[in-house]
């Protein structure tokens, strides 16, 4: 099917240096494919030559984008999939590459010379930090916002400045579907007249969590339920308060939930799964796609790409985590820690651009919750791994902790032949996992 312009106003501009950025663009693909070097350079290169490059795509009727600090790539998928069961040609940035050079990198691979992208829907995953320069070249009819958590300081500003942002670009026509246990997802929420959805969880045995600011008065919040870091049902003395949910997630029992009477299984158990599921769910539903079918995607969905990808090392099952905030550190933890058998933690991080500047996140880390847990061991690895090793030894001063080059480390690990679980940031993950291969 022949998509639509992507343009703000509805035309695409295909001037003579958009051609041109897209023939540079396809080039410099084709020669990565030959090198066997994947990167953005082929979107780079085409936004130096025509700055407004994503404008010219003729992309599907139908764009949904989701964005978020933890979630988004889950929740990609999990629509992506919906779609395809439902038997429609998706067009996705699958290699998850989600800032704007990475998303035109992804469109060059799959455009025609004349700037079509065949598909009937087009579901993107985007860096929150980028959404308002992605947004005014391809306005999306939906976006979903997973979550705003503090992350990368050095790049976004806090939290409530990211939300600020991102709603100061928002195309206004745009359907919005928002976490509405996140106190700054609503803020979000409210700074834009947008139509909104909000969906929830109504009841939850807690993680790991902390108390919050409201983002409009700066009183700290109450709670009347906490769920995980910053995520509850919450209100504030100023009439800030946590939404009517239309898409509620309750009766929790493991990865299984109810929501609108209907019962679904998330794909795992941690709670951030099943917000995932939830994000995902409440607008398929909305959509129109059917209960019995998205079940099944969910049963049988496999995500991926480091998120809580099993693993067999040592012949026991463990698992790899991209982790790159202290709300995601400390998800992890939570299900480390109800381990029994005896295991060793792995964790990989580097501090460069994609990753945040900023260490001072490893200290948010709740790594003093596995002081009771069987763990024989912390194995770091990565140019950050001086700064973590600190926060370790101040949490954890008794566990045996170990640095060196990843596949040292792996070595080390191997010798033991204890169950393992693997931690990464962004830019340790591709090596982690060639590694672990």
């Amino acid at each position: 099917m022949k998509g639509k312009k992507s343009d703000i106003m509805g035309e695409s501009k295909e001037e003579p240096m958009n051609s041109l950025a897209l023939f540079i663009g396809k080039c410099l693909a084709f020669l990565g494919k030959l090198l066997g070097r994947g990167s953005s350079l082929p979107g780079y290169a085409a936004r130096k030559i025509a700055p407004d490059f994503l404008s010219a795509f003729h992309l599907p009727p139908k764009i949904i984008m989701v964005t978020g600090t933890n979630g988004k790539t889950s929740v990609t998928k999990y629509i992506s999939e919906f779609y395809k069961d439902a038997g429609l040609s998706v067009v996705t940035n699958e290699d998850g590459a989600n800032i704007v050079q990475g998303i035109a990198t992804s469109l060059i691979k799959k455009a025609t010379m004349a700037f079509v992208v065949q598909g009937d829907v087009c579901v993107l995953e985007v860096d929150e930090g980028f959404l308002g320069t992605i947004s005014k070249e391809v306005v999306p009819q939906v976006l979903i916002l997973t979550n705003l958590f503090e992350d990368q300081l050095d790049r976004f500003g806090s939290a409530k400045q990211l939300a600020e942002k991102m709603a100061s670009s928002l195309p206004e026509n745009t359907v919005l579907y928002l976490n509405g246990n996140d106190p700054i997802s609503v803020y979000f929420g409210e700074l834009v007249p947008n139509k909104k959805v909000y969906y929830g969880l109504l009841d939850a045995e807690a993680g790991t969590y902390k108390s919050a600011n409201c983002p409009k008065c700066g009183e700290v919040l109450e709670y009347s339920g906490h769920l995980y870091d910053h995520l509850g049902t919450f209100h504030c003395a100023c009439g800030f308060k946590y939404p009517l949910l239309e898409y509620k997630a309750e009766e929790i029992q493991g990865a299984s939930f109810l929501l609108r009477q209907e019962a679904y299984e998330a794909p795992d158990s941690p709670l951030y799964m099943i917000y995932n599921s939830l994000a995902a769910l409440s607008y398929a539903l909305d959509a129109g796609l059917r209960p019995e079918r998205l079940k099944k995607v969910l049963r049988e969905v496999v995500v991926g790409k480091g998120r809580k990808e099993k693993m067999l090392f040592n012949g026991k099952e463990g698992f790899l985590n991209l982790v790159k905030n202290p709300a995601g550190a400390n998800l992890t933890l939570d299900l480390i820690q109800k381990e029994k058998e005896a295991y060793q933690l792995y964790f990989a991080v580097n501090n460069r651009y994609a990753d945040g500047l900023d260490t001072e996140w490893f200290k948010e880390i709740a790594f003093e919750i596995l002081e009771a847990t069987p763990i024989k061991g912390i194995y770091i690895c990565g140019e950050a791994a001086d700064a973590l090793a600190k926060v370790i030894k101040e949490k954890l001063p008794s566990v045996p902790l170990k640095k060196g080059e990843g596949e040292s480390v792996i070595l080390q690990m191997k010798e033991t032949g204890l169950k393992s679980y693997f931690l990464s940031n962004y830019t340790m993950l591709a090596k982690t996992k060639e590694l672990l291969k």
